[in-house]
């Protein structure tokens, strides 16, 4: 059933007489065909001087599902506008935002971070953050390191404003006019008698080019573009005047484009203007090689004689060609994400539907990205050879503590019944182990172990991650150091993967446990469970995949320091691969002796479901206040029953360690956006 009641929520800078801000804003008004009316304040204070607009904004939103959408712009990375994401996100009741084409400051830009603060911890804490990609590949490095994986480039959003608006075709260029802008946010950082001086010389060797405009793309620039026109001979000036089209049209008109301000370089490649871009700042260098795959030549301190040089090579054919198929592919992403946030406004999808949406669009994008980084870490990967053949399948085994239970689990898997070729990786995440701790004698031939040190950072996640991506194999298994893995595991978890690019196999706790404490644990026993009434997954203790899955989706969430199995088999039913459940796939599991061991594992069990709903919940997760409900009641009655079955009282710890564990971390997501918006009242 569709539903009407979507209501988009604008965070931008428009409407303070800055063309590129405002380009931005006009520029998704059509590719949504929306009017966008409900623009957020960045300020905490802003919001209070609005008053009564802002109370009529939210009475207009009343009972509409709400998302806000980060227009573009130098944006992720900067701690100040995670403050004004989460002020829009938290005051307008909006359940999320949507971002295509963001741009970050490098992590090595003095100019930019000495005007902006830093700070993508401050990211991590904006809720429902839906990513379609990003603006260039510098914003995409940066975002890789500090925030989200995949981070594919999609664009500039302003490069779809030709298309949207009706302007592919443009004016026919007769008039051999040059253009160029200066300006950023500090004035400019060119000498304006060079620039004046290269833009002459570009002019008077070129047959083609005849006239010099002056184009001022903000009030801020003004004084700038004066002395620029005064320096050129008192050229004309066209001056922004708060209407994007006509200033689109104008631009349209140049053979050739030089400009300081990102937008104008940008609008100009949009319209198939060959275009000089003169970096400030690593902003423009993300976006010119988000288009040409190289950085602007025209740096802070270049001569005139290289201005010059750029601007009579800008028209060369080739140059214009590979320019516009670039520009041709990243419009046509951007585009993509457009009319997934349409489908969404109109109710023809759900925001678990979007959010699912844009997540394969990142993996679809980074695809070649990721082929390239495997064939170039080929070489680097550890050879799991065995007697010369190659591994048909790859066992990997986190382990910290328990040398005597893992022994045990490398005698079951050596004694599998299986025919192919088997490496068995050890990942050492605490305690660091030789072969000869592990096994006394020879191995089968068919068998190789090796033991590897992934100590450097504690936790499962970088334990596994180390571990697979330490072997070559095409088939990955993952077991726990203290169970036992059933004979025929390794073969039916083979067959299995051959099927399916998930497989999740069968738990037995009546094999290493007490009768008594066993029979009430029942995940995974007759099926793949499911959490948050959203998708199923597998633990990773009974866990196989596909090489191709894992390098796709970048292996576990390090960030997770709970949790993780759930996350990635949820990433991957998301990025559309298929899961199954393998009933002939046993392992023994072994429970938490010690009640203090069995609290713990419970508490952290728990205090990992706000982040882990957090993370899934615009994919569809979602807690029912039944379930609160329920939980609630089923752990005081566990108490009772322990009363008088005293043997049961282990079962009444794991429920109350995992609902306090639960409600602190709770707790905790509440006091992320207690201090997200505390920061935005210091401003």
């Amino acid at each position: 059933m569709k539903s009407s009641a979507r209501r988009l929520v604008y965070l931008g800078w428009q409407g303070f007489s800055n063309f590129g801000d405002d380009l931005l804003y006009e520029t998704w008004k059509k590719a949504l065909d929306a009017d966008l009316e409900i623009e957020a304040p960045l300020f905490l204070k802003d919001y209070v001087k609005r008053g009564l607009g802002f109370l009529r904004d939210r009475v207009t939103l009343f009972g509409s599902e709400k998302l806000v959408l980060l227009g573009g712009g130098t944006t992720v990375g900067f701690k100040s506008w995670a403050s004004h994401a989460h002020n829009a996100i938290t005051l307008y009741g909006a359940r999320g935002i949507l971002l295509v084409g963001p741009g970050a400051a490098a992590s090595n830009d003095a100019y930019a971070l000495g005007l902006q603060q830093s700070n993508w911890t401050s990211w991590h804490r904006v809720p429902g953050t839906v990513l379609f990609g990003v603006r260039g590949p510098l914003t995409a490095n940066e975002s890789r390191l500090n925030w989200q994986r995949p981070c594919p480039v999609v664009g500039d959003p302003a490069l779809m404003y030709p298309v949207v608006a009706g302007l592919q075709e443009g004016p026919v260029r007769e008039g051999g006019v040059i253009g160029v802008c200066l300006g950023s946010q500090t004035a400019t950082r060119f000498d304006i008698h060079v620039v004046a001086e290269g833009i002459r010389s570009a002019v008077s060797t070129s047959s083609e080019l005849n006239e010099i405009r002056v184009y001022q793309l903000a009030d801020s620039d003004r004084a700038v573009a004066r002395s620029l026109s005064e320096y050129l001979g008192g050229v004309d000036v066209i001056s922004y005047d708060g209407d994007v089209e006509k200033m689109m049209l104008s631009i349209a008109e140049c053979s050739a484009f030089v400009s300081e301000r990102l937008h104008g370089a940008v609008a100009a490649v949009s319209l198939g203007v060959p275009t000089v871009p003169l970096s400030y700042a690593s902003k423009c260098d993300d976006f010119w090689l988000s288009v040409t795959g190289q950085r602007p030549r025209i740096q802070v301190g270049s001569s005139a004689q290289v201005l010059a040089e750029e601007i009579l090579s800008c028209t060369e054919p080739h140059l214009v060609a590979e320019i516009e198929r670039r520009r041709g592919d990243l419009v046509q992403r951007l585009l993509m994400a457009a009319s997934a946030i349409r489908d969404w406004q109109q109710g023809d999808i759900s925001l678990a539907q979007l959010s699912q949406t844009a997540f394969r669009m990142r993996h679809d994008a980074d695809s070649l990205e990721s082929s390239n980084a495997r064939k170039g870490t080929q070489v680097a990967r550890t050879s799991v050879s065995i007697s010369g053949r190659h591994a048909d399948i790859a066992v990997v085994v986190p382990y910290g503590y328990g040398l005597e239970l893992l022994r045990s689990q490398i005698a079951r898997l050596i004694d599998q019944d299986f025919a192919g070729n088997v490496e068995i990786v050890v990942s050492c995440n605490r305690e660091i182990l030789s072969e000869s701790e592990l096994v006394s004698g020879s191995l089968p031939n068919n068998f190789n172990l090796r033991i590897i040190d992934s100590s450097a950072v504690v936790g499962p996640s970088h334990a596994r991650n180390m571990g697979w991506r330490d072997t070559s194999a095409a088939k990955i298994v993952f077991c726990d150091a203290d169970d036992e893995v059933d004979r025929r595991w390794l073969q039916s978890m083979s067959d299995a993967l051959d099927t399916a690019e998930l497989v999740g196999g069968r738990l037995d706790y009546s094999a290493l446990n007490d009768a008594r404490d066993a029979a009430w644990h029942y995940q995974t026993t007759k099926g793949l469970p499911r959490k948050f009434r959203h998708l199923t997954f597998a633990p990773s203790s009974n866990l196989g995949t596909l090489r191709a899955v894992l390098e796709q989706l970048h292996g576990f969430d390090e960030d997770l320091r709970y949790g993780e199995d759930i996350d990635f088999c949820w990433r991957a039913q998301y990025a559309g691969f298929s899961m199954a459940y393998s009933p002939d796939a046993v392992v023994a599991y072994r429970l938490r002796s010690g009640l203090r061991n069995v609290w713990n594992q419970a508490f952290n069990y728990g205090a990992s479901d706000a982040a882990l709903l957090s993370k899934h919940k615009h994919f569809g997760a979602r807690r029912h206040v039944s379930d609160t409900i329920a939980e609630s009641l089923a752990t005081p009655w566990a108490a009772v029953t322990a009363i008088r079955r005293p043997w049961l009282f282990r079962k009444f710890l794991t429920r109350a360690g995992n609902q306090t564990g639960r409600a602190v971390g709770s707790f905790g997501s509440f006091r992320s956006t207690m201090r997200s918006l505390a920061d935005g009242l210091g401003r």
